[in-house]
């Protein structure tokens, strides 16, 4: 499995959420917390972007399809 490196969307607290389009073994981990969201399809999350996080390449699906929206 691949990994991308954790990141923050932004440096102060806000609001945000990703909404999974597919179902994949592509998962979205939270660094303080070390939980984990498995994508599926119409699946939201939603959480404070600037919490690290990170997500892995998918395996199981030609592509990982999420909508990732930051607001305040």
């Amino acid at each position: 499995m691949t990994y991308n490196n954790f990141h923050a969307d932004l440096p102060y607290k806000h609001k945000g959420c990703i909404l999974y389009i597919n179902d994949n073994n592509g998962f979205t981990y939270f660094k303080e917390s070390d939980k984990k969201v498995k994508p599926k399809e119409n699946r939201i999350v939603l959480f404070d972007p600037s919490i690290e996080h990170k997500s892995s390449r998918c395996s199981d699906s030609k592509t990982r399809v999420n909508i990732n929206i930051n607001y305040f």
